[in-house]
C-alpha cells in the first residue's frame, strides 16, 4: 500500500480503532482485520492516518479532562450539601455555648454568634467595669433574632 493515498479506506479507519484501542500487537489487528502485519505499519504511518490518531488522542485527552472537572464540581456540590445540611446543628451549638458556665467559652459563643449575623466585634468598655456593651440597631436585631429563631412575641 503507498502512503501517498490520501482517502482512507473503511479497513484503514478500522486498523486505526484497533491500534487507538491499545489492546492490539500489529500482527493481532493485521489478523482481525484480514491483511498482512506490514499493512498495518504502512496505514498507521500514513500522514492521513497519523492525523486522525492524534486528533482522536487529543479529543480523548479532552474528554477525560471534562469528566475529571466534572467530578471534582459534584465533589464540591456534595461538600456544600454536607455543610448546609450540618449548618443548623453548627449554630445550635454556637446558641449552647451561650449557656456555657465557664464565663470565656459564653463570650467566645456570643462573639461567634454575633459575628455570624453580621455584627462587627463586641466592643470592651474600661469604664463600666470591662462589662461588654453593644449597640445594636433595630435592623441588626431584627438579623439577630431571625437568625437565632427567636419568638419575641
Amino acid at each position: 500500500m503507498s502512503s501517498s493515498i490520501t482517502a482512507l479506506l473503511p479497513r484503514h479507519y478500522k486498523i486505526i480503532d484497533l491500534f487507538l484501542d491499545g489492546q492490539y500487537k500489529h500482527s493481532e489487528i493485521a489478523e482481525k482485520v484480514g491483511v498482512s502485519p506490514v499493512t498495518v505499519k504502512n496505514v498507521l504511518s500514513m500522514p492521513a492516518s497519523q492525523d486522525i490518531i492524534a486528533r482522536r488522542r487529543k479529543n480523548k485527552e479532552e474528554v477525560k479532562d471534562v469528566v475529571s472537572a466534572r467530578m471534582e464540581l459534584d465533589q464540591v456540590e456534595e461538600a456544600r450539601r454536607a455543610l448546609n445540611d450540618n449548618a443548623r446543628v453548627a449554630a445550635e451549638a454556637l446558641i449552647d455555648g451561650l449557656f456555657s458556665e465557664d464565663d470565656k467559652v459564653r463570650t467566645k459563643s456570643a462573639n461567634d454568634v454575633l459575628d455570624r449575623v453580621g455584627v462587627s466585634r463586641v466592643m470592651r468598655n474600661e469604664s463600666t467595669n470591662k462589662s461588654t456593651v453593644l449597640i445594636i440597631d433595630s435592623v441588626m436585631a431584627e438579623r439577630i433574632i431571625s437568625t437565632l429563631d427567636l419568638d419575641c412575641d
